[in-house]
């Protein structure tokens, strides 16, 4: 590990903000954009805060998290990209590439590098109860042939434990919550899954009809992510363990939920005709005051979604790569 002290550059802007409001969930949908730059993303959410990249016009991402008011950029030294993936009280996670892609842990006054030790590349994905998940490549060739494979990992501080699926040929731990892990794997025919791992059996998440999911975090067993349907159309998705839900941003052409804390959800989409991909979170329900008519679009996959709703929790939680 090496360690490298910075000053974190802070400005407070005006939020650029776009209101979707939806009565039956009591969900209220925002824009969040980094305001004069391009393809704003959000992958962690803990409380109040905020965290994710953005590109600099013509330029690689750049890790930001916002409070509410500030946004706070978060670049790593020397390095020419940098992005936020998960996040626990004042320590963050993410990722950045100088000579290769390099896991870090921010503590809000230095960066440590947490390299799985041997890899040709580390990802930090996601943080909870100090415990980070997140996939590494490794070289298995023995100097023979070049044979790259790809594993997820846990890391308690001290220890890195790899977390591969069963007869999986790649696996990436995303999100944690609990000691429960999600995550997706390549099956040996190339075929792509995700999947939720609790510390002793693997459970493999499909979402049925579609044509290729990613999930991406997981609270209270809650897990978040998106798909793509046989249109080849993206949508974001909420799945309670027994019901897949589709969440879609109003006239998006695609929607992503890449983070979840309590009823709160964050992540991308893009309009129809191109122009980015612009950050947005819910905002809790705690929050909104006067209930208008539904402007998400909410469908159900599978069973009945009658009556859910889910409780904003008082704890802090939160977890690809660039």
């Amino acid at each position: 590990m090496k360690r490298q002290s910075i000053l974190v550059l802070v400005v407070v802007v005006a939020v650029v903000s776009v209101d979707f409001r939806q009565a039956k969930a009591d969900l209220m949908f925002t824009t969040l954009d980094v305001p004069g730059m391009d393809n704003t993303s959000i992958y962690a959410i803990d409380g109040d805060n905020i965290g994710g990249y953005y590109n600099a016009s013509g330029g690689g991402p750049h890790g930001f998290v916002f409070d509410g008011s500030t946004f706070t950029f978060l670049d790593v030294p020397g390095s020419t990209n940098t992005g936020v993936y998960g996040m626990e009280g004042n320590i963050i996670v993410g990722n950045y590439y100088t000579d290769t892609y390099h896991a870090f842990l921010y503590d809000g006054s230095t960066y440590t590098t947490i390299d799985v030790p041997g890899a040709r590349q580390s990802h930090a994905s996601g943080i909870d109860n100090g415990i980070i998940v997140g996939s590494y490549e490794f070289d298995h060739s023995g100097g023979a042939e070049l044979d790259v494979r790809n594993h997820g990992y846990m890391y308690d501080g001290s220890t890195y434990t790899t977390i591969d699926f069963p007869g999986a040929s790649k696996t990436s731990a995303i999100g944690i919550d609990n000691g429960i892990v999600v995550g997706h794997y390549y099956g040996q025919q190339n075929d792509e899954h995700s999947f939720l791992f609790d510390g002793s059996t693997y459970t493999t998440i499909d979402v049925p009809g579609a044509t290729l999911n990613m999930v991406f975090d997981i609270d209270n067993g809650n897990v978040v992510g998106w798909y793509r349907d046989t249109e080849g159309i993206h949508h974001g998705f909420l799945y309670d363990g027994s019901t897949y839900t589709t969440i879609d941003v109003p006239g998006a052409s695609k929607t992503s939920v890449f983070a979840i804390d309590g009823d709160i959800f964050g992540g991308n989409y893009t309009l129809p005709g191109g122009g980015g991909y612009h950050g947005f979170h819910t905002i809790p329900e705690s929050t909104q005051v006067i209930p208008v008519p539904s402007a998400l679009i909410l469908g159900t996959l599978g069973l009945s979604f009658a009556g859910w709703k889910l409780h904003r929790t008082k704890r802090c939680k939160k977890e690809v790569s660039l």
